[in-house]
């Protein structure tokens, strides 16, 4: 038998990572009362299959006696979610393969330990926590896409724009608690699915700003106030000279305003469908977000790709193979899963499942 690994808190309370034999690791708590220290076996894990197993018995009596540390468990991982706020001026900055790994995979660090972690390490909070998770997924959703609307630069409208989507992931997650064992299973699984989605998605649009700034060394969709051509146009016509381009733009725009037989439609219909079972009003509210995002989508693709073209860009040259070795693939995904998500539904279904019956397990 290994040494136990030992944890501590600001509070005083202990986690206890004991090793017992080859196939069983245990994870108790020692928590820090009035009354002294009392230890909980809170489950084991099976290194070779990778399991956990919580103890039911438990759970409730953790639930009871470990407020504090589930509160502070809970706002720290949220608490991951205002990195999205601070990262959109940032996006601004940061080299397009940055913001594109950024978007498309690290953004999913919070949610995913979440709802990997959190979730069946304490599924009694997961009740207690879910509206205030399915209201901060209300927020991001029509916060983002409102700054989105707002924004002149294109790299950081679609920033905007991903935080906006993020917030379907939360919605879907929260609804796990619905009486409603379908709802919960449409919100779940929508949730990973809008997680992968969204990585898609928002990296074909980063990399899609990438192309036009290598050629125009601007993102402007109009000059900002402080610019010498304030108010004009920042492009116009594009798809004159650049039609491939455009169309891959098109393609992108419309899959991050969520048009059926795109992947983005399907993440967010299970995601409201869940939603909806369990937090009607809240639901409601979230689906202004779908007409924030075609407002947005839809008037940055007019003023820069329809109309008369823009003289001062009649030499741009249409997206190169190179790029579009980048592009492909993730517009295949976009259009595949859209069409047919089932082999995607049917991996994580029943991982999904099972953080469905450990959380169903303690309400």
């Amino acid at each position: 038998m290994d040494n136990p690994i030992v944890k501590a808190d600001n509070e005083g309370n202990l986690i206890i990572i004991n090793r017992v034999t080859d196939s069983q690791i245990i994870i108790k708590i020692e928590l820090k009362g009035k009354t002294g220290r009392k230890v909980l076996n809170i489950g084991t894990i099976n290194p070779t299959t990778k399991c956990f197993e919580l103890k039911r018995k438990r759970t409730k009596h953790l639930h009871r006696k470990s407020n504090s540390y589930g509160f502070n468990h809970y706002i720290l991982s949220t608490g991951q979610l205002f990195d999205y706020i601070l990262l959109t001026d940032e996006h601004g900055t940061y080299k397009i393969p940055v913001s594109v790994i950024l978007a498309g995979v690290l953004l999913k660090m919070g949610t995913y330990g979440l709802l990997r972690i959190s979730y069946p390490l304490l599924p009694g909070e997961v009740y207690n926590f879910a509206y205030a998770l399915a209201l901060l997924g209300v927020i991001n959703i029509i916060w983002g896409a409102a700054n989105a609307i707002a924004q002149v630069d294109l790299k950081k409208m679609v920033a905007y724009s991903s935080i906006s989507h993020m917030g379907y992931v939360l919605l879907g997650m929260a609804a796990i608690i619905g009486n409603n064992r379908v709802g919960a299973e449409a919100g779940i699984n929508g949730a990973v699915m809008q997680m992968f989605n969204h990585g898609t998605i928002t990296a074909m649009l980063f990399l899609l700003v990438g192309v036009i700034y290598d050629r125009a060394h601007h993102r402007y969709i109009i000059y900002p106030k402080d610019h010498e051509k304030s108010g004009e146009l920042g492009f116009g016509g594009l798809n004159t000279n650049l039609p491939v381009y455009g169309g891959f733009v098109a393609l992108a725009f419309f899959a991050g305003l969520g048009l059926p037989a795109l992947s983005g439609f399907i993440s967010e219909a299970m995601c409201f469908i869940g939603g909806f079972s369990v937090f009607r009003t809240l639901t409601i509210i979230g689906t202004l977000g779908i007409l924030l995002n075609a407002i947005y989508f839809l008037r940055a693709y007019q003023r820069i790709f329809l109309g008369p073209l823009n003289e001062t860009y009649k030499d741009l040259t249409d997206i190169s193979r190179r790029e579009l070795v980048t592009i492909v693939p993730l517009a295949a995904l976009v259009l595949i899963f859209g069409v047919y998500p089932a082999p995607l539904i049917n991996m994580m279904a029943p991982a999904m499942d099972g953080i469905i019956k450990i959380v169903k397990s303690v309400i």
